[in-house]
């Protein structure tokens, strides 16, 4: 049987992706883009990012670092520095 391939078995370090933003967001957006900074790794302990987000052990995650929206622009993102 052949494991399924996810979004995390072919980011490499330097690549742009989307990530779905939760429903209710204070930034007001549908997705986030990033750029990744750290290529799939498994988590050997519990993790809680600077967001808040929760990564338990054994647990596959990628890091990367956002793009923002420009103010009144839909389409124009720049990159911060986090």
């Amino acid at each position: 049987m052949d494991r399924e391939i996810t979004l995390s078995d072919v980011i490499h370090v330097g690549d742009n992706f989307d990530v779905n933003a939760e429903e209710e967001n204070w930034e007001g957006v549908d997705f986030y883009i990033l750029k990744c900074t750290l290529c799939k790794q498994c988590a050997t302990h519990n993790i809680v990012d600077g967001w808040g987000n929760f990564v338990s052990t054994r647990t596959f995650y990628i890091e990367g670092s956002f793009y923002a929206r420009l103010d009144d622009y839909d389409d124009v993102y720049w990159k911060t520095n986090q």
